[in-house]
């Protein structure tokens, strides 16, 4: 057990120092589309108009601050995505068998191409029925969502 856990971390960071680039970059676009937009999503740079993602991180921190249903209302595809990056961790680091079957990684694909069209055909969805307001307006709403202000 205690070489599994050991493994596991290994790994984890293993992938976090193959990730470090990816992540600066990640850093460096939130910092100056900050600082010149007040907005991180291209999407709404663009074209003031949200993403199919968009309320995906305000959904997030509204499950982790217990208001379930109204991330629910916000973007239900976050729930997918919490037990999807889960399985995924729990398998990756925990589980981590050396050679993984190619119908096991097809299964994670699969997974998640289904979490992406769920998000897509909602954003088509909302684009006839009508995009909630918080959405419009990224960025500026986390405190009063999570504050009920």
């Amino acid at each position: 057990m205690y070489q599994r856990i050991r493994g596991g971390i290994l790994l984890l960071i293993k992938d976090i120092r193959s990730l470090l680039p990816a992540m600066a970059g990640v850093a460096v676009y939130w910092i100056v589309t900050h600082l010149l937009f007040n907005r991180f999503c291209p999407t709404q740079i663009l074209f003031n108009f949200p993403c199919p993602g968009c309320g995906m991180t305000r959904a997030l921190m509204l499950v982790l601050s217990g208001q379930f249903g109204e991330a629910w209302r916000l973007q239900p595809p976050v729930y997918g995505w919490i037990l999807g990056g889960a399985g995924f961790c729990v398998d990756r680091y925990l589980i981590h068998v050396e050679k993984r079957s190619a119908g096991a990684a097809k299964l994670w694909i699969v997974y998640f191409v289904l979490l992406l069209l769920w998000g897509m055909a909602l954003y088509g969805l909302r684009l006839f029925t009508g995009i909630p307001v918080e959405l419009m307006d990224p960025g500026r709403t986390l405190y009063r969502l999570l504050t009920k202000v």
